[in-house]
């Protein structure tokens, strides 16, 4: 028997609209049918924290040691890492900016190029983007069990 595969750092965040008759709404995404893991299957956003997610400066409403309290993590800045990945994930997938300073005209082609392989971190500094670190709330974590080959640690927040 293959020894278990160490799963990687993930982040997701669920959309959760309050409506005026009672209860909420849920915002999901489609997987694409071609994807690797959960083709075509119905998602919240999210996705693996990319080294680009850790030195984050451009946040706010968040302290690493507050972050970390939150997450039960030890890391402070793997916990900025799990946040920034959470809200760059969410405006990838499902074009959702959890984020000050975007202008609605110019964020279509922000997300646009994010596609085509554009830096997250550089399109901030472009449009003075100030990740909004306060605006999700820590919410549970869950790992892929031991027997998948592809194996996520992943944080949920809500929004």
């Amino acid at each position: 028997m293959s020894e278990p595969v160490t799963p990687r750092d993930a982040a997701t965040v669920l959309l959760l609209r309050e409506e005026p008759e009672g209860g909420f709404s849920v915002f999901m995404v489609k997987r694409h049918q071609k994807s690797g893991f959960m083709a075509g299957a119905y998602v919240f956003p999210g996705g693996t924290v990319d080294d680009a997610d850790h030195g984050w400066t451009r946040v706010h409403g968040r302290a690493p040691d507050d972050a970390a309290a939150l997450l039960g993590e030890d890391d402070g800045s793997l916990a900025i890492a799990l946040h920034v990945a959470a809200i760059r994930e969410t405006f990838e997938e499902a074009g959702v900016l959890i984020a000050d300073g975007a202008d609605d005209a110019d964020l279509a082609a922000a997300r646009a190029s994010l596609h085509d392989g554009a830096d997250f971190a550089a399109l901030a500094e472009e449009h003075a983007l100030t990740l909004r670190l306060d605006r999700i709330a820590p919410w549970s974590r869950w790992v892929t069990p031991f027997i998948e080959s592809r194996r996520y640690d992943a944080r949920f927040f809500l929004a």
